[in-house]
């Protein structure tokens, strides 16, 4: 398969059309589809911050690791995975406050106290 063949997936129960993309953050980026990933989008090792968390076909998965495939069955607004991700996302935020005072989270916090509220 192409990098430009399209491929369909279902996302929260909507059929999409989307680029082979090397990982489902980017591809569900260009339908205009924020997911959460603040370490991969800060340029973060992929997968350190675990808050890009779905469920794929009845399996939880990193967003930012995984490479969307023909069919996909993706959920990503379901109240326990919401949970999960903010829950991951405060951790990360305050690790990264620690590293280097909340510059790197992809929040939008600017001092270590907003840290603990960020996402």
């Amino acid at each position: 398969m192409s990098v430009d063949e399209k491929i369909r997936l279902l996302f929260d129960g909507t059929e999409y059309e989307v680029s082979n993309k090397s990982n489902l953050v980017d591809a569900m980026d260009e339908q205009g589809i924020k997911i959460m990933a603040p370490c991969y989008r800060n340029n973060r090792s992929e997968g350190c911050c675990k808050a890009c968390i779905v469920e794929v076909n009845g399996k939880r998965e990193y967003a930012c690791g995984l490479k969307p495939a023909e069919g996909m069955d993706i959920t990503y607004n379901r109240e326990d995975l919401i949970q999960a991700r903010k829950e991951a996302a405060k951790k990360y935020a305050s690790q990264t406050v620690e590293e280097n005072c909340c510059d790197d989270t992809g929040c939008g916090c600017s001092t270590p106290s907003e840290a603990s509220s960020c996402c």
